[in-house]
């Protein structure tokens, strides 16, 4: 049916196949059930594979491969396990913004590092009163000589305190109309394994699901950043810098449900080919025969789309609204399954132990990260209506 994927697309997604269930698969209920985060000897073993640089030209380190190879790579190791598939996709999406709109400086600094694995980064844009309302954020750059000072409260910046360095993102302009002009993003570096206290200083906020990276509200109390660290090292450029990452961002946010999804459906099937009831296994009852149909189908028609907007991405075509619909649709899809393969289950779905416990405590993530449902909504009606 995936007509569009050459020889070379398969093996790559072979490869990661393998390379999830040799490496990530083993690991995965012990890092989700004991709220672990994911061990460095496997993000060493992905940086050795070149997965960090996909995004990257080779003139900085990079091994840059097309958007389609992307999702491939990343469907596969968020079926392993969802952090896995999401700690690629937020470094590539990072290093997309910054090989976009980094000086040549930051560039050659940055993003051979990133492309290697030793520099691990984060997204610090969420705020207590800012979410999907990015425009609102309240955190402030005031410039000091050559250097700004940061001060604020960042909420949900996921993997924080194992990056090198967050791309923050801070007003500059608290008078600037419309209000996104003031903002600005700032690559500030940090210690690995913590926080700069007492400037930065982090509280850990425990999640249901999503585990292997710990989620973090950070406060930021004068946190010095060179100027030279201000992105493209011009004010008030934030929304478009981040707009631009955000469509890249969201295939990569709809490959890693994706791959969640196919987990789910993989689990499902196997458990009702064995479970018996009444003499029979379940998969010969039409509730449970219904549910996988259903399963599979929306699966592949959400993979499909996938596959379509990578490549209309790569041929360079404005694409936001598609963007959105796939994001939109890929994670209302492994909603509804996960909790599907759950109930297949039974008692035993709501069991920690079977991986299906984790598919479904993970589903939700998908339609509030990187932009809500609603969001995603709003965004396609402004499309199809025309609307800016």
């Amino acid at each position: 049916m995936m007509t569009i994927l050459n020889d070379d697309h398969l093996i790559v997604r072979d490869q990661a196949r393998k390379f999830a269930e040799r490496e990530v698969v083993p690991i995965a209920t012990e890092i989700d059930v004991n709220d672990t985060e994911l061990p460095d000897s496997l993000l060493d073993k992905m940086a050795a594979m070149g997965w960090f640089g996909m995004t990257i030209p080779e003139a900085y380190g990079g091994v840059p491969f097309d958007t389609l190879t992307q999702v491939l790579i990343t469907e596969e190791l968020a079926r392993g396990m969802m952090s896995v598939g999401r700690v690629i996709h937020r470094n590539l999406m990072n290093g997309w913004i910054l090989n976009k709109s980094g000086t040549e400086q930051q560039k050659k600094k940055y993003l051979p590092r990133i492309a290697d694995g030793s520099l691990r980064t984060a997204n610090g844009a969420t705020e207590p009163e800012a979410g999907s309302d990015f425009a609102n954020i309240s955190t402030t750059a005031v410039k000091k000589g050559d250097r700004y000072l940061l001060n604020g409260v960042k909420q949900f910046i996921t993997w924080s305190s194992q990056a090198d360095m967050i791309f923050l993102y801070a007003k500059t302009d608290t008078k600037a109309q419309p209000k996104h002009r003031g903002i600005s993003c700032f690559l500030v570096e940090k210690q690995r394994g913590g926080f700069d206290e007492p400037r930065m200083v982090g509280t850990r906020l425990p999640m249901a699901g999503y585990h292997g990276m710990h989620t973090w509200q950070i406060q930021l109390n004068d946190v010095e950043v060179p100027e030279e660290n201000l992105l493209g090292g011009v004010e008030g450029k934030a929304m478009p810098q981040l707009m631009n990452g955000y469509e890249a961002g969201r295939i990569g946010a709809a490959a890693t449900v994706l791959g969640v999804s196919q987990a789910a459906l993989d689990a499902a099937l196997g458990y009702a080919l064995q479970r018996k009831a009444f003499d029979r296994t379940i998969s010969k009852f039409q509730a449970i025969r219904f549910k996988l149909a259903d399963m599979v189908t929306e699966i592949e028609a959400g993979r499909q789309m996938l596959y379509n907007v990578a490549e209309k991405f790569d041929r360079g075509e404005t694409c936001d609204m598609e963007c959105g619909m796939v994001k939109l649709y890929c994670s209302e899809v492994l909603l509804r399954h996960a909790w599907n393969a759950l109930y297949i289950h039974g008692g035993n779905g709501y069991c920690t132990e079977f991986p299906v416990n984790r598919y479904w405590r993970d589903s939700a993530v998908g339609c509030i990260g990187e932009g809500t449902s609603d969001i995603q909504r709003e965004i396609i009606a402004r499309r199809l209506l025309g609307e800016r």
